[in-house]
């Protein structure tokens, strides 16, 4: 079986491991996202966006190690009572690279500021950075482009 297949079991256990074992609806409160959506996911209705995916291990205070554990069905194992600066620079590397997973996803670009420009990622080419004159300028959905002139 193909570890993502395992996600809405895993998805489903790591909700009910939380202490007092978590509800969909207290989940969904938590997470910002409806109690059905947790149910779709859970019950390989859907597949939740890697954004929302986020959110719910947010929601449950688990990281990626726990996600990976979950879906892999290994025991995780304790936590060492004091953890190494590499390890903590892990985890602090992975909440970065879900923050940015998440940026990406919701406006398609990793910007730049120190060099005061945007890259396009996926968008049509580049954006105008924050403070820009064009920046505040409206833009076609998902192009970063101004809106096409009406004839």
């Amino acid at each position: 079986m193909a570890t993502f297949e395992r996600l809405p079991r895993a998805l489903r256990d790591l909700r009910e491991s939380r202490p007092g074992r978590v509800t969909q609806a207290a989940l969904g409160r938590r997470a910002k996202v409806k109690a059905s959506l947790i149910s779709a996911y859970e019950g390989a209705k859907r597949e939740p966006s890697i954004t929302t995916l986020g959110k719910l291990l947010d929601a449950l205070d688990a990281d990626l190690l726990d996600l990976h554990y979950a879906l892999t069905g290994e025991p995780r194992p304790p936590a060492p009572p004091d953890p190494s600066p590499e390890a903590e620079f892990l985890r602090t590397s992975a909440r970065e690279a879900i923050e940015a997973l998440k940026y990406i996803a919701m406006h398609g670009t990793i910007e730049d500021s120190d060099a005061g420009r945007t890259e396009g990622r996926g968008n049509g080419g580049t954006v105008p950075a924050r403070g820009s004159a064009d920046h505040d300028r409206p833009r076609r959905e998902g192009t970063g482009r101004p809106p096409a002139k009406a004839r």
